[in-house]
């Protein structure tokens, strides 16, 4: 599960990169707008990453496993 939480975490980053470098395609400088949204993409990345390890420190500290294998046949 950590590996999901790490892999979402670098797609997000990879969109932020890819946003600065689009807004800078034509124009040869960087308008603030692109800035101000990369900025507020990081701070969400931050705030991703930190609520999805705490629902999996939450669900190890119940079921005592991290195994998706193990916490699928829980379903109702």
């Amino acid at each position: 599960m950590i590996k999901i939480v790490i892999g979402i975490e670098m797609m997000m980053n990879g969109v932020t990169i890819a946003f600065v470098y689009f807004a800078t395609f034509k124009n040869e400088f960087i308008s603030v707008l692109p800035l101000t949204v990369s900025i507020m993409l990081i701070g969400l990345g931050g705030c991703t990453g930190a609520i999805g390890l705490s629902i999996i420190l939450a669900l190890y500290k119940h079921y005592e496993t991290l195994d998706l294998r193990e916490l699928r046949r829980l379903k109702w």
